[in-house]
Parts: C-alpha cells; sequence; structure tokens
C-alpha cells in the first residue's frame, strides 16, 4: 500500500477454470496499484482460514485526511450497560458432574476427592438430546473438550431463550499432553504395531479435529449456531510472564469488553483445566484437580429485558445504589472461584472453602 503496488500471490501457478467468466483474478505478478476514479485513499482486505475453523477477515485503509474519528468510539452508554451480569452456570469438577452436584458439595463442605485423593474426572456423559456431533467421532476428542462442551451446554440449556446468533465463546485451556502421544507413537518402530498402540491408538480423521486447540470453542458456537467471535486462549506468555494460570480471566475481560462496545450481544466464557492427566502429575503437579466451568454473560438490560436469573454482576465500576435488580447466588461463587484461578488446583479441600464467599449475595 505506502509502494502503491499489488503484490502477487504465491503458488497460484495452476488457476481453476471457474475463474475465467468471474470478475475475479489472481495476481499473479506484482502490478501497480492506482487509485481508481473518485477514490481517495487505497483500501485492501486480508483473509486467513483455518483448518478448525477459526477464520479472520482484516480490512486496512490508507488514512484519509478528510475523514474525521473524532468522537466515533464516544458513543454513549448508559451506567447500567456498563454492567455486565452471569445468566447461566455450567460446572463439572471432580466427582461432582454437574453444577447441582457441586453447588451441594460446596454448602455440605463435602471433598470432591476420590479415595486415592485426587480431584479426577472420572467418567463424563453428554447428553445425547440435539448433539449435533456423531457420537463416534467425539469418542475421538480429548476429555477437556468434551468437559467444557457439557459444561456450556448445561449453562446455555438454564435460559428460557437461547442467545442470539451474535454471542461470542471465549475458552481458556491449558495445552494437553495427551497430543503429544501421537508424537511417541510415531516414533517407534513402524513394524511394532503392539509398541505403537501401548501408546495410543492409530490417529485418525475425528481424531485431528479432536486434538485442535482452538475446536473447543468452535464446537460450541456450531452446536448453537453462533456466529460471534469464537476462539481458545491459552495461559503463557502472550499474557505476559506474571498471567500464569489466568487465561479464564482474561477471556471474562474479552467477553465483557465486546458487550460493553455492543459488538456482541451474548458471551459463553468458560475454563478448563485436566490436571490429574499421568504426564501432567508427573511433570511436578502433586495436588491435582479437573474441572470445567462455563458462564454465559449479557448486558444487565438486556438480561433483564429476557427474564434471566441473575446470579452475579461484573462491574468495573460501583453499581448504581438506585439500581433495583433483584440477584440471587448459588452456585456462582465457587464456579466464579475456579473460573478465576483456571488450574482448580487450591478448590478441593473441603472445609477450606468458606461460606463468608457468599455473605453479599442473598
Amino acid at each position: 500500500m505506502r509502494c502503491q503496488v499489488r503484490p502477487a500471490s504465491l503458488h497460484v501457478e495452476n488457476l481453476t477454470v471457474a475463474l475465467r467468466d468471474s470478475p475475479f483474478r489472481v495476481l499473479q505478478q506484482a502490478e501497480p496499484w492506482p487509485l481508481a476514479a473518485e477514490q481517495r485513499v487505497r483500501i485492501a482486505a486480508i483473509s486467513a482460514f483455518g483448518f478448525g475453523g477459526n477464520n479472520a477477515h482484516l480490512i486496512l485503509s490508507e488514512d484519509d485526511p478528510e475523514r474525521s474519528d473524532a468522537g466515533a468510539n464516544a458513543a454513549a452508554t448508559k451506567p447500567s450497560e456498563d454492567v455486565i451480569a452471569v445468566v447461566g452456570i455450567g460446572a463439572i469438577a471432580g466427582r461432582a458432574a454437574n453444577r447441582a452436584q457441586l453447588t451441594e458439595a460446596f454448602f455440605s463442605q463435602a471433598c470432591l476427592r476420590g479415595l486415592d485423593g485426587k480431584g479426577a474426572i472420572a467418567e463424563l456423559a453428554l447428553e445425547m438430546t440435539g448433539l449435533r456431533f456423531p457420537p463416534r467421532d467425539l469418542a475421538q476428542t480429548l476429555p477437556q473438550q468434551l468437559a467444557i462442551l457439557h459444561a456450556a451446554r448445561e449453562a446455555l440449556f438454564e435460559l428460557e431463550t437461547a442467545p442470539g446468533s451474535n454471542t461470542a465463546v471465549l475458552i481458556a485451556m491449558e495445552p494437553d499432553a495427551e497430543v503429544a502421544r501421537f508424537g511417541t507413537r510415531w516414533r517407534f518402530d513402524t513394524n511394532d504395531v503392539d509398541a505403537q498402540n501401548a501408546v495410543i491408538a492409530p490417529l485418525e480423521a475425528a481424531g485431528v479435529i479432536g486434538c485442535m486447540p482452538n475446536i473447543p470453542a468452535n464446537r460450541i458456537s456450531a452446536q448453537f449456531d453462533f456466529t460471534g467471535p469464537s476462539f481458545t486462549l491459552q495461559s503463557g506468555a502472550e499474557f505476559g510472564a506474571s498471567a500464569g494460570t489466568d487465561a479464564g480471566l482474561h477471556a471474562m475481560r474479552i467477553a465483557a469488553r465486546a458487550l460493553r462496545k455492543f459488538e456482541v450481544d451474548a458471551a459463553v466464557v468458560g475454563a478448563v483445566d485436566f490436571c490429574c492427566e499421568p504426564v501432567t502429575t508427573a511433570a511436578g503437579n502433586t495436588d491435582p484437580a479437573d474441572a470445567a466451568v462455563a458462564l454465559v454473560l449479557k448486558r444487565l438490560p438486556d438480561a433483564i429485558r429476557d427474564g434471566n436469573r441473575i446470579y452475579a454482576l461484573i462491574d468495573e465500576q460501583p453499581l448504581s445504589e438506585a439500581m433495583d435488580v433483584p440477584v440471587t447466588l448459588l452456585s456462582v461463587k465457587i464456579a466464579w472461584w475456579l473460573f478465576l484461578h483456571h488450574s482448580f488446583r487450591n478448590c478441593w479441600r473441603g472445609p477450606t472453602l468458606s461460606t463468608s464467599w457468599v455473605a453479599t449475595f442473598n
């Protein structure tokens, strides 16, 4: 754009005949980029399409001195529109197979660990009714992905009316060590099939999809026909050295910002971590636990309009005392605590979960 040159496309030696009678052409060599009649600036579009369904489209433009953006981002919003409401919760953690069991365990001070002292999810069952994915394919999916799908469906099924299509899905998930088993299998002698199968079964097409890190968010979008932004976040250097296991918190902030800017109408935010996986345990995690939590978020006025049950409010500014909004809380504090910490490792000690957390909401 700066050089006023249209670049050539790479690796397009053999063009499809379908382009011959179309208004489109593929540049096989660079050419000058003049301004068209009545055009003040050059505009370009960049697209990226991922095998797992993560697609992006970016529009770039030269600076237009005749156009002023002053006040473009200063749209007036009511104070209540800055408040985000949690209107749905889904959870599976240790021996608690759903949010109701997790709530009961929290208030009864019950421990969610197994007899071995670990907070592992020993069994995971998905309701087949309305499920849009072949069960045989899901059988080759990483357990973390199934767990967050379970939690998201539970959170969304709680709403009498499903959110509209403009709903974002943001999922925080750590890298799954199970994926490395395939690399180990491929390093074995190909003639020693028994040794290969002892590591893991052969990788099939459904398994490829089931191992991709962006699929947890995309699968939820596909299940509910959501068309808003959908992607997976991971802890690590992309969030700074101090982010640690707060990818779930970052997902929450991104969702809240998108809602406040009216970029989306609702958001499903989730976090999942299976710390009882053998490799993770062997790497030094001496207090492992498995859990997945999903929350449904809306702007407060929208939640009130839709008659949603409001579990909690997320507000960067104090909520007006004049606003009379009925707020109830059952399991949000435990789910919220699990969600923000993302690794869930300190939530399995029974009595240490103080019920004072729920004192502010009744």
